[in-house]
């Protein structure tokens, strides 16, 4: 055992194991809840179709929440959004094409 951890309480110990994590913690009575902090990034990217023109108006969403944006006439677009999260694209006359945003590594 860390002698460094010997007097400190349980709140102090905690504190000091999460700071350089991304997750945060919870006390309710004798249980201690831990979850991820999912902290925001900016994504961007071009919709084109399959010969490789821009696709202008397409809308851009997060999946299961109101999060989203429409591609500008270069086909492109930004938008924050969290690690792991499902990004829904659709555009008239086009399937709808679903992709998992990246994990980032700190």
């Amino acid at each position: 055992m860390d002698p460094n951890l010997i007097n400190k309480t349980n709140e102090a110990v905690l504190e000091e194991l999460f700071s350089q994590i991304p997750f945060q913690y919870t006390i309710k009575g004798n249980t201690v809840a831990i979850n991820r902090i999912n902290k925001l990034k900016p994504i961007s990217g071009i919709v084109k179709d399959a010969k490789g023109d821009p696709i202008a108006g397409a809308s851009v969403t997060v999946k299961g929440t109101a999060k989203g944006t429409s591609t500008g006439p270069d086909g492109g677009f930004s938008l924050e959004v969290s690690e792991g999260e499902i990004l829904l694209i659709r555009a008239v006359g086009y399937e709808i094409l679903k992709f998992r945003s990246p994990i980032w590594r700190n």
